[in-house]
């Protein structure tokens, strides 16, 4: 493939709000310690997983950039984006306000917390039941995510649409559990190489 069919994209978000995490493990009804609703790699490093991103930007059931920005045509912006962009690393790291990845000690009510709150859902006659609370955990705010974006020339999605679904999207989609109220971010970096 000709270079000049991929544009590669350096990308650096910095948050506006805390993060919440909820890891899946499986459907089981046994009850997980919030430590380990992280993603961590190498025992503490706490990091977010790449289909955190694709999804942001191309989920077709929950909230993203193409379900909520692209009206009609979302179909063909999820089709087209999940066969055209790779964003690398698998496991993205946090980093702190000085640039050291962020690890998991322990719960100190400051950098780590425990978000409890309990989730409603809506029955089909149009009434609200409240499920049992789960705790999970909070990564406080700043926090910082530094990923590379190889962007396969398309259609439908360049680096300019890219940015705009990452500058709106971060305010009204964010990413994380519980969001938009949490998980928010802006972009600090973007620099497309030449």
């Amino acid at each position: 493939m000709k270079t000049s069919n991929i544009t590669e994209i350096e990308v650096g978000l910095a948050s506006l709000t805390d993060i919440v995490f909820d890891r899946f493990f499986d459907h089981s009804k046994e009850q997980r310690p919030p430590e380990q609703k992280f993603y961590l790699v190498e025992g503490n490093k706490i990091v977010l997983p790449v289909d955190s991103i694709i999804a942001f930007l191309y989920n077709q059931k929950g909230q993203s950039c193409t379900t909520s920005f692209e009206g009609k045509k979302r179909g063909e912006y999820i089709r087209v984006g999940q066969s055209h962009t790779i964003i690398s690393p698998a496991a993205i790291p946090f980093f702190d306000e000085k640039g050291k990845q962020i690890c998991f000690d322990e719960f100190d009510g400051k950098r780590f917390y425990i978000h409890l709150k309990a989730p409603t859902t809506k029955l089909s006659g149009g009434s609200y039941i409240k499920q049992e609370a789960q705790p999970r955990p909070v990564l406080a705010h700043p926090w910082f995510l530094n990923f590379h974006i190889t962007l396969i020339k398309n259609n439908l999605i360049d680096s300019q649409k890219l940015y705009n679904w990452f500058e709106k999207g971060g305010i009204e989609i964010a990413i994380g559990n519980h969001r938009p109220l949490f998980g928010r971010f802006k972009i600090q970096n973007w620099a497309i190489a030449r």
